[in-house]
């Protein structure tokens, strides 16, 4: 029963430890003052499909396909 317990306790601090590292992870770029979090916004709305969608296809980026001729 000891046994048990003792892994019911050790299950219990792993979750635990889990949620929190997640919660640190998610919270700490914008504890860093070194503009991280401004960067994931901008990443963020910069590969935002829907404005990639809305822009006409002049607007959009040259993409050269590289193949070779067999």
């Amino acid at each position: 029963m000891d046994q048990f317990l003792g892994f019911l306790f050790f299950l219990a601090t792993a979750m635990a430890g889990f949620w929190c590292l997640t919660f640190l992870i998610s919270i700490l770029p914008y504890w860093l003052p070194f503009g991280i979090a401004e960067r994931f916004e901008r990443i963020n709305k910069d590969s935002n499909p829907d404005e990639i969608r809305r822009k006409k296809f002049s607007e959009q980026p040259d993409v050269e396909i590289l193949y070779e001729k067999k």
